[in-house]
């Protein structure tokens, strides 16, 4: 919906290129934007992190695993 508004008011503003109110209003929508964009990215790091966390971490306790296996099979 905001990408669309953003839209709109860029489109008025190619016939209106001096007109202060409407480049406020496109900033504020282009913050808001930011905004939501951020919060997406900073859930989707913490989503990849508990993924991570959860299947990591028992991956690298079963190559630990291994690697010590090797070096007691070559002692």
């Amino acid at each position: 919906m905001l990408q669309e508004q953003l839209n709109n008011l860029l489109a008025q503003s190619q016939h209106c290129k001096n007109n202060p109110t409407l480049r406020i209003k496109i900033q504020t929508v282009q913050l808001q934007l930011k905004r939501i964009t951020e919060q997406k990215v900073k859930g989707a790091m913490m989503r990849s992190k508990a993924r991570w966390t959860e299947y990591g971490e028992n991956t690298r306790y079963f190559l630990n695993w291994k690697n010590e296996k090797q070096k007691r099979k070559g002692l």
